[in-house]
C-alpha cells in the first residue's frame, strides 16, 4: 500500500507543477518549444516508433486507422488563442504532443474552450509501436485497437478506457477515476487511489499487479488449461470468484497454478474474479 501512497504524492506534486495549482506557482515548460508545429495535421510515419502525450484537461483519444499517416486532430468548444492550441514535434523517433505553449505560470482557472480540448491521434494499423507514454492531469484517456510493446499512463483525474489493446507491458498510475481495460497484455501493473477497476483479458496475462486504496476491482479471465496463482492482501471488502480456488494462507491456485501470477493489494473495496464465457 505504500506504493499507492507514494504515487499519490508524486502525481499530485506533478499536477501542482503541471498546472500551477500551488498559488499559481510552477509552470508548463518543455524543451525545443520553438520547433513545435501548432495545431493538428497529418504526419508521415517514417522513423516514428514512440509517442509521448502530455495533456492537461479534456480528453485524449488514441486509435488505429487504415490510413498510411498519423492524423492529429485537436477539437475545442470555442475560439482559442494561438498560445492555447496544442502542438506537436517529431524528434529522435518520438512524436511529442503538448497541450499548449510553454508558460512559467499556469492559471488553473482555464476557460472552457481550453478545459474541454480533445486530442485525437489516429495511428496506422501497420505501424510498429514501441512505446506510448501518456501523462495527464484531468482528462479522460481512451485507447482503441492499439498494438504496442509498452503503454504507460500517469493520471491525476479522469477515466482510463482501453478497448482491444494489445501490449507486452501495461502500466497505469492513477489518483482518481475509473480504469476499464479490455486487452491482451503480458505484464500489467495498476496503481490506483480512488476508482473502480475492471480488467478484462483477451488472453491470460503473464503477471497482473493491482495496488488500490479505494474502489471495487473485477478481473475477467478466460478459461485456461493450466490455471493461475492468485494472492490477495486486503483490509476490508468482500471477495468472490467464479474459479474454484485452492487456498494456502493468502495465496490461492486455480488448477496447477499455471504461469500467470495475480496479486491484489487493497485497503477498501470488493474484489471479484470473473470467468469469461
Amino acid at each position: 500500500m505504500k506504493k499507492a501512497l507514494i504515487i499519490v504524492i508524486t502525481l499530485l506534486i506533478g499536477a501542482m507543477l503541471f498546472t500551477g495549482c500551488s498559488s499559481n506557482f510552477g509552470g508548463y515548460i518543455y524543451a525545443d518549444s520553438d520547433l513545435y508545429t501548432i495545431g493538428g495535421g497529418n504526419i508521415a510515419v517514417e522513423g516514428i516508433s514512440k509517442f509521448n502525450i502530455n495533456w492537461i484537461a479534456g480528453e485524449v483519444i488514441i486509435e488505429s486507422h487504415d490510413g498510411d499517416e498519423i492524423e492529429l486532430i485537436e477539437e475545442n468548444e470555442g475560439e482559442l488563442e494561438e498560445k492555447d492550441r496544442g502542438r506537436y514535434l517529431v524528434k529522435n523517433g518520438i512524436l511529442y504532443v503538448k497541450f499548449f505553449a510553454p508558460r512559467n505560470i499556469v492559471n488553473i482557472a482555464l476557460n472552457s474552450a481550453v478545459q474541454n480540448k480533445k486530442i485525437t491521434i489516429k495511428i496506422p494499423q501497420t505501424l510498429d509501436i514501441e512505446q506510448i507514454d501518456i501523462d495527464v492531469v484531468s482528462a479522460q484517456c481512451m485507447l482503441t485497437d492499439i498494438d504496442a510493446d509498452k503503454i504507460t499512463v500517469d493520471s491525476v483525474s479522469g477515466d482510463k478506457i482501453f478497448e482491444g489493446v494489445t501490449c507486452d507491458t501495461l502500466i497505469i498510475d492513477s489518483v482518481s477515476g475509473a480504469i476499464n481495460v479490455f486487452a491482451a497484455a503480458g505484464d500489467t501493473n495498476i496503481n490506483s487511489v480512488s476508482g473502480n477497476i475492471v480488467m478484462q483479458y483477451m488472453a491470460m496475462p503473464a503477471k497482473l499487479e493491482i495496488d488500490s486504496v479505494s474502489g471495487n476491482i473485477e478481473i475477467k479471465l478466460p478459461e485456461n488449461e493450466e490455471g493461475f496463482t492468485f494472492k490477495r492482501d486486503s483490509v476490508s471488502g468482500s471477495f468472490n470468484s467464479d474459479f474454484a480456488l485452492t487456498w494456502n494462507g493468502s495465496t490461492a491456485k486455480y488448477k496447477t497454478g499455471g504461469s500467470t501470477d495475480i496479486q491484489i493489494d487493497t485497503v477498501s473495496g470488493n474484489v471479484r474474479l470473473t470467468k469469461m464465457i
